[in-house]
């Protein structure tokens, strides 16, 4: 699976809660009955969600609002269709405009759903690495603004060799209520995990953006598995390089094979194989994004604190957004990838 988007989504002082309780309203798109009677602070903000991705054309950047808290979401209500967004880079202006609806309709399990708002560069301007971007939203009196700049493509210091680890869990249980011999049972499986270290540049962060296990065998055979990785903030190591992480576990027979299943929408049942770790190969592909992302990354969890859930708490707090003014959101660099091979 390959993403191009970025997929992850100026903290208010005195309703810093209310506004991430309405984030995440909007992106789970929960629903519940109107209340009504309830006089709830909250100021309205722009929700803004984009990437700018090396070698593409700058689109599919979300504009929407937040609503009151405790009201029923709505698509509809938070869709901002007139916003004067406009870009600036290298001093020099171009406008975004609402892409075509087609863009904004997508499928969620078989049921066609309408999706936020989007925007693109009027004239199709392609995002180039090292370059630096500004987005500006004006819209109903308020202005939201962000600066990001487009990494280089990463550059990987070293490939490390694949190894696998065989682990062993034993669980012993009572045969019956009336005692007897107790039953002894053994799991065994097999885990790789792997640091890969990175040519670290300033202002850039290095992530997985996906990794693949293939049967070095079979060349021309279809990937095993193919698993997304997940941002998170940067590990680095002892001289102070970034490092890229990634790791698969598996059952094994303990003979040094691995268990893989296959899942097809056509059969119930998955389909197994087992495969020697001398044959499997793990592709990683590596993304670089702008650095500017690391504070969200580091407050993200602010959204799960158990007092976030209670809206009408008055301590919590946003994650830091790189977006600024009358907004909230994030709007990040995104370079090329990088995709290397690691055998055992």
């Amino acid at each position: 699976m390959k993403t191009s988007s970025l997929k992850i989504h100026s903290v208010l002082a005195a309703a810093g809660l209310l506004v991430a309780y309405v984030v995440i309203a909007q992106i789970f798109a929960g629903c519940g009955q109107v209340v009504t009677g309830a006089n709830i602070p909250h100021e309205e903000r722009l929700v803004i969600n984009g990437a700018v991705i090396a070698g593409q054309q700058i689109r599919n950047i979300q504009i929407t609002r937040t609503i009151a808290p405790l009201d029923t979401f709505n698509m509809d209500k938070v869709r901002i269709t007139d916003a004067d967004a406009r870009i600036t880079v290298e001093g020099r202006e171009y406008r975004l405009r609402l892409q075509s609806a087609v863009d904004s309709i997508k499928t969620n399990y078989g049921q066609t759903i309408a999706g936020p708002s989007c925007y693109e560069t009027v004239e199709g301007l392609i995002a180039e690495n090292g370059k630096t971007y500004t987005l500006t939203v004006n819209w109903n009196g308020k202005t939201a603004t962000a600066t990001t700049t487009v990494p280089q493509t990463p550059v990987v210091a070293s490939v490390p060799h694949l190894t696998w680890k065989l682990n062993i869990t034993e669980r012993t249980f009572s045969s019956g209520p009336f005692g007897g011999n107790p039953q002894v049972y053994r799991d065994t499986s097999l885990t790789a995990s792997v640091r890969v270290p990175m040519i670290s540049r300033a202002g850039e962060m290095y992530s997985l953006q996906y990794f693949r296990l293939l049967d070095i065998a079979n060349p021309s055979r279809a990937p095993l598995a193919t698993y997304p990785g997940y941002m998170q903030p940067p590990i680095s190591d002892s001289l102070g390089s970034q490092l890229v992480t990634a790791g698969y576990s598996g059952r094994s027979d303990g003979k040094g094979n691995i268990l893989i299943y296959s899942y097809s929408p056509q059969s119930p049942q998955p389909t197994t194989t087992l495969i020697p770790t001398a044959n499997l190969a793990m592709v990683l592909t590596i993304e670089a994004r702008d650095s500017r992302i690391i504070p969200y990354l580091q407050t993200q969890s602010r959204l799960y604190e158990s007092q976030q859930f209670n809206p009408l708490s008055s301590d919590g707090r946003n994650p830091q957004w790189n977006v600024s003014g009358s907004g909230i959101g994030l709007f990040i660099g995104q370079s090329t990838t990088t995709t290397i091979t690691l055998r055992p």
